[in-house]
């Protein structure tokens, strides 16, 4: 059995009603990866995730978990789940909370409590119920539950949504300690800055349909640096700058702002323009982020000249 996807989805869709919430679907995700799913709300993102834990049916489509249907009983052993609330029980402490799911899967072993208790940061939360627990440790101890049955892939649905920067920085230390042992996992996020630390791969979706599917490394080499101009007229701005910079990589970003990539004389353009009787209103160089890319993405990117 071929498992160099941990994930694979096949022309995915799901509707409800007259409304698509996901469309043709195509995603891999490689075993071993962080893979982040990236999209604004309503994008798809949670019910693409429901589909590939079998809490929601696709209404076309297919998608696979190390090769299998999702709903084939040797998948769903490897699969750890957190999608939305962890249904923890609040008057219990975090212990409680692990035993009586460990026992609910036949897992009673006391040693398979302890350890996903010890992984994920809660030995020590001893009788503090989970009513007094701060999101971040609510967060840990709904991975705690996803852990038991020491499962080959982990899906998470917006895991540091709500955390404070403490929360967060636990939780990712959490996800980059699970994967070095070997543990691939798929989470969505729209908090772009904190999933660009740990992810390994991404996969951008918009109107429920894939835009694009990245590396990290591949992704860090789109982020160019740049020359940005806001002019009174891109259509007059473009042909001067074509004629006179043939090698640089020239995108028209919107009806006012131009990009120009693999430049650095910005006096020479300006005095240039002006004299072709186009105004710049400003200019600047920036270096292109990874949020900055994902939000190009997301709101349907700039097209180029």
């Amino acid at each position: 059995m071929n498992e160099e996807f941990a994930v694979e989805t096949m022309g995915l869709c799901k509707t409800y009603g007259n409304t698509e919430a996901v469309s043709q679907l195509n995603m891999q995700v490689k075993t071993g990866a962080i893979y982040g799913l990236i999209g604004p709300n309503g994008s798809g993102k949670s019910t693409t995730l429901k589909m590939l834990c079998g809490l929601v049916h696709p209404t076309n489509g297919e998608a696979k978990l190390f090769g299998r249907s999702v709903n084939d009983p040797m998948v769903r052993r490897r699969t750890g789940v957190l999608i939305e609330e962890a249904g923890l029980h609040h008057d219990l402490t975090a212990r409680d909370n692990v035993r009586m799911k460990a026992e609910c899967m036949g897992l009673a072993d006391k040693r398979t409590i302890d350890s996903v208790l010890e992984i994920t940061g809660l030995t020590n939360t001893g009788n503090k119920k989970v009513k007094h627990f701060s999101m971040g440790m609510k967060q840990r101890l709904g991975v705690a539950l996803a852990l038991l049955g020491n499962p080959d892939l982990l899906i998470l649905d917006e895991p540091i949504n709500g955390l404070d920067p403490e929360g967060i920085r636990e939780l990712r230390e959490l996800m980059n300690t699970l994967n070095e042992e070997g543990k691939t996992i798929l989470l969505s996020s729209h908090i772009l800055g904190e999933l660009s630390k740990i992810a390994s791969h991404y996969g951008i979706i918009r109107g429920g349909r894939m835009t694009e599917q990245i590396s990290k490394e591949k992704l860090e080499e789109k982020c160019r640096d740049y020359f940005q101009l806001e002019v009174d007229n891109v259509d007059r701005a473009l042909p001067v700058i074509s004629e006179n910079l043939k090698d640089a990589g020239l995108e028209v970003y919107d009806n006012q702002t131009l990009r120009i990539y693999g430049f650095t004389d910005s006096a020479w353009l300006i005095q240039l323009l002006v004299t072709n009787q186009v105004q710049v209103y400003s200019s600047g160089f920036h270096h292109m982020n990874l949020e900055e890319y994902f939000l190009d993405k997301m709101e349907g990117g700039a097209r180029n000249a």
